[in-house]
């Protein structure tokens, strides 16, 4: 009885928050059309299309991979590592990316920061992983759902108030980063954790060939849907 209490918990938790995370990235962009206007909304829309396409080198082997590790193959260690490596290395291909395309300070500057919103969010679903696989994942959806009100409220009362979209971005990154330092890693630290010392030779999630494989056709099918 108490499993599917669990379960039920799971379930409903989990689809809202990833509903309402889902819709944020268009309220986002309705409330920048309406404050900030049309040709920032286009920045903004732009940058945040192509920073989901990075997200995916920040989440790379994914958290379907990690949760199906039954054999601890990895430790949740050795994911959280990796995923701390691709995380980093996002931000250097967005900051690449505006260098190579010329893009003006203002526009770099949003872009930079949407790339780090979605590299908080590849941290944050490591996390995830290892919280969903010790049966929690009703954790998982409450943090979506708290991150998608608390972003999206911060956010439109950051902008309202500067109508400035460089500080309205920096906003909903300390929003995020406030959340999984004191909401998601403190899920975590309940719950047992297997542990590695980490060798980037030994423990390299990254070079695993099928891991490689499934990244490349993600990144090109998100790459197709969104362009």
């Amino acid at each position: 009885m108490k499993k599917d209490s669990q379960l039920k918990k799971n379930f409903i938790w989990n689809t809202i928050g990833t509903t309402l995370n889902a819709f944020n990235s268009l309220l986002f962009a309705i409330i920048v059309t309406r404050i900030n206007g049309i040709y920032d909304a286009g920045i903004f829309t732009y940058s945040f299309a192509t920073a989901c396409i990075l997200y995916v080198v920040g989440i790379y082997f994914g958290r379907t991979y990690q949760v199906t590790d039954i054999s601890k193959e990895n430790s949740d260690t050795d994911y959280i590592y990796n995923k701390i490596i691709t995380s980093i290395f996002m931000i250097i291909i967005s900051i690449v990316f505006c260098i190579i395309k010329r893009y003006d300070a203002y526009k770099s500057t949003i872009f930079i920061l949407l790339s780090t919103f979605k590299a908080i969010e590849a941290l944050s679903e490591v996390i995830y992983g290892i919280i969903q696989k010790k049966g929690k994942l009703e954790k998982v959806g409450k943090s979506f759902t708290i991150k998608a009100m608390v972003s999206l409220l911060v956010f439109v009362i950051v902008d309202t108030t500067t109508r400035n979209l460089i500080y309205s971005c920096i906003s909903i990154c300390i929003v995020n980063l406030f959340i999984l330092f004191t909401y998601d890693l403190k899920n975590m630290k309940k719950l047992q954790i297997t542990k590695t010392h980490f060798s980037f030779k030994k423990n390299n999630i990254l070079l695993k060939m099928r891991i490689l494989y499934f990244f490349t056709n993600t990144f090109i099918a998100i790459y197709y849907k969104l362009f």
